[in-house]
């Protein structure tokens, strides 16, 4: 299976926050993310997983 890279936009749309939530996420290293060449890329299952582990412990929180 192929791993599927996002950019900061793609991302930001993917949880409907702002590119600048992002990357204070990155600044805090709250978020996993990797560098390519300068250039913020996050795996989508890792950020799918982040999420999920995030959500655990609030109640009626959706599972991924």
């Amino acid at each position: 299976m192929k791993d599927t890279f996002l950019t900061v936009k793609e991302l930001s749309t993917y949880l409907n926050v702002k590119g600048k939530t992002i990357y204070s996420w990155v600044s805090k290293k709250a978020i996993p993310f990797y560098r390519m060449q300068g250039a913020l890329r996050f795996k989508k299952v890792e950020i799918d997983l982040w999420l999920k582990n995030k959500c655990k412990d609030v109640e009626g929180a959706f599972s991924l």
